[in-house]
């Protein structure tokens, strides 16, 4: 079995043997993996500060490294009131 045939074979089996490539089990194509780390503390009372400092939601996503729905769900679950959208402090 040549190495073209082999990674199609573990492709469309859905065998991902290193860990650093996921499988499309539905057309058989791998691709890279993203790994995502967890939201620790630290970065949970970042969001926190730098949205109350007046930055929008995407800024401090952006600032922080996640993601603007994840800062939103910080947020939401911190007490925080979020601001309508559009809204700034000065």
């Amino acid at each position: 079995m040549s190495g073209l045939t082999r990674v199609v074979v573990l492709a469309q089996a859905n065998y991902n043997p290193s860990g650093s490539v996921k499988t499309r089990p539905d057309q058989g194509l791998l691709r890279p993996t993203t790994f995502r780390s967890r939201v620790t503390k630290r970065k949970k009372s970042d969001v926190v500060e730098l949205y109350a400092s007046g930055l929008s939601a995407l800024d401090v996503a952006e600032r922080v490294g996640i993601g603007k729905s994840t800062v939103l769900k910080i947020l939401k679950t911190e007490g925080v009131h979020v601001r309508p959208r559009g809204v700034r402090l000065s």
